[in-house]
């Protein structure tokens, strides 16, 4: 089973390092779709192997999002922003979730912890549930 991590961005150089090299060795394809970066996000991309696509923003994530899905030709679809990192210790649970047989559910959701503020910190944490890993091709 392969995964393909996919990803919306724009000005993102800062983040998106961090991001990939979270999910390093993990997923067998990037897909990072642009929506107007300015900055060197399209040259990150690009250093980790990603395939990047430019989309002309229309002012709908969903639309963004769904094109980005649209390219994906693994088996299983992580999605993330680039100011996520996937936590150590989740490489061999989302492994174990991908690895199955077919049987299992085709949907997951993960909790995500967000900060709001000038810097990460307990104050401005906030903690969701995120659709973020499907398997491909399921609608």
């Amino acid at each position: 089973m392969s995964i393909s991590l996919c990803m919306i961005v724009k000005d993102e150089e800062e983040n998106l390092e961090r991001c990939l090299r979270s999910v390093g060795g993990l997923v067998d394809e990037i897909v990072v779709v642009d929506t107007g970066s300015a900055d060197g996000t399209v040259a990150v991309a690009r250093r980790f192997g990603a395939r990047v696509f430019r989309y002309e923003w229309d002012d709908s994530f969903a639309d963004a999002r769904n094109f980005s899905l649209a390219q994906a030709t693994g088996t299983w679809i992580l999605i993330m922003d680039a100011d996520d990192e996937l936590d150590p210790m989740d490489r061999n649970a989302l492994l174990d979730l991908t690895r199955g047989d077919g049987t299992g559910a085709d949907i997951y959701c993960c909790r995500t912890l967000c900060y709001s503020g000038e810097r990460p910190d307990c104050a401005g944490a906030l903690i969701n549930m995120n659709i973020r890993l499907i398997r491909n091709g399921k609608g």
